[in-house]
C-alpha cells in the first residue's frame, strides 16, 4: 500500500525512483490517502494493551507480519524492493530508466533519474535540477598494470614513487676478455643462443674497454651464424659501434666476435660485453 507512494526525487537507498518534477495536487492527495488508509488499518487491527511479540517474514517473499502479545497478527505488509536492470556498457543517445545499471571506463553506475543519455558520458551529469543521473557503485582500482609492453617483458618498479611501474626486458650479457693481444682473425667470443633474443640497433647497453689503447685503427667483427652483422671499431681517440638495425636471434643461432686480420701491435687487455634483450 505505502509502497505505491509517488516521490518527487530519487533516492536509491530509501524509496527508490522519483518522478523528477513537482507533484500535481491530485498526486499529493493520493499520497496522503495511502498513508491515512495504512494508519487506519493499523489502528483498526491493534488491540489496547497488546505489544509486539515478534515480526516474521515468510521465506522467499516480500511480505512481513507483526505478531502481537495477544496473538493477534497484523499484516501482511509489503517490503518495497528495487529491481536493478543490467544494461551493459553506457551508450550515447539512449533512453535509461531508474535502476538501470551501466558501466563506463571500468566503473559501474546506478541510474537514479530517467533520462536520455548525451553524446558523451559524464559521471557528474545531472537532470538540471541538481539530481545526479549516475551513482557510482564500483570503480576499478587506482593501481593498474601499465599499458604497452612486449612478450617476455616483466613489470618493474620504475622509481621511488608508489605504483610507478613499467615494462622491462630481461637482458642477456655476452662477455669476453682478451688477455694481452688477440691472434690475427682469432674468434675471441662464441655465444650459443638458447632463448629468443634481440641485439638492439646501435647495441645499446654494450660496454667496451681496452686496457692498452690502440695506436692504429682496427675493427672487431660481430657475426651471426658466421655472417657479419656489425663491428666494433677502435681508434686512438674513440671506440665506435657499427650496428645499424636490430638483429633477432632464436635458439640454435650463434654469435661470434672475430679479431682484426691485422691486430694493432699496441692494443691489449680488451673487454667487451654485448647486451641483448630477451624476447
Amino acid at each position: 500500500m505505502v509502497a505505491s507512494l509517488t516521490y518527487r526525487t530519487a533516492d536509491g537507498t530509501r524509496w527508490g525512483g522519483g518522478q523528477g518534477s513537482d507533484l500535481a495536487a491530485v498526486t499529493i492527495d493520493l499520497n496522503f490517502w495511502e498513508i491515512f488508509t495504512a494508519i487506519e488499518t493499523l489502528e483498526a487491527g491493534a488491540s489496547v494493551g497488546a505489544g509486539i511479540d515478534y515480526i516474521n517474514q515468510p521465506s522467499g517473499g516480500n511480505l512481513f507480519y507483526v505478531h502481537l502479545t495477544n496473538h493477534a497478527v497484523l499484516g501482511p505488509f509489503v517490503i518495497p524492493t528495487a529491481q536493478w536492470n543490467a544494461r551493459g556498457a553506457w551508450a550515447p543517445t539512449t533512453v535509461y530508466a531508474a535502476y538501470d545499471v551501466v558501466y563506463s571506463d571500468g566503473s559501474l553506475y546506478l541510474i537514479t533519474v530517467p533520462h536520455t543519455s548525451g553524446s558523451t558520458f559524464s559521471p557528474y551529469a545531472t537532470d538540471g535540477l541538481g539530481h545526479n543521473l549516475y551513482n557510482l557503485l564500483l570503480t576499478q582500482p587506482m593501481a593498474q598494470l601499465p599499458v604497452g609492453g612486449t612478450p617476455g617483458q616483466r613489470l618493474v618498479k620504475a622509481s621511488g614513487t608508489n605504483f610507478d611501474t613499467g615494462w622491462q626486458s630481461d637482458l642477456i650479457r655476452m662477455a669476453l676478455y682478451i688477455e694481452g693481444q688477440p691472434l690475427p682473425g682469432e674468434t675471441v667470443m662464441q655465444y650459443m643462443v638458447v632463448d629468443n633474443m634481440t641485439l638492439p640497433a646501435g647495441l645499446t647497453g654494450t660496454v667496451i674497454y681496452a686496457g692498452t689503447p690502440t695506436a692504429v685503427p682496427c675493427s672487431y667483427t660481430i657475426n651471426k651464424n658466421g655472417a657479419p652483422i656489425g663491428s666494433i671499431d677502435f681508434t686512438s681517440s674513440a671506440t665506435t659501434i657499427s650496428f645499424s638495425a636490430a638483429v633477432t636471434c632464436v635458439p640454435g643461432d650463434f654469435i661470434t666476435i672475430t679479431a682484426p686480420t691485422l691486430p694493432d701491435a699496441a692494443q691489449a687487455n680488451i673487454s667487451i660485453t654485448l647486451v641483448a634483450r630477451l624476447t
